[in-house]
């Protein structure tokens, strides 16, 4: 999974804009 891998590189000023991406392929593919 890319995510696993992004967060493993990921900056402390890059967390945010992870975050929001996140977010967003949540809202658009939910788990529930």
């Amino acid at each position: 999974m890319e995510v696993l891998r992004t967060s493993a590189t990921i900056g402390d000023g890059e967390v945010e804009e992870f975050r929001t991406e996140v977010r967003i392929y949540f809202e658009v593919e939910p788990r529930s």
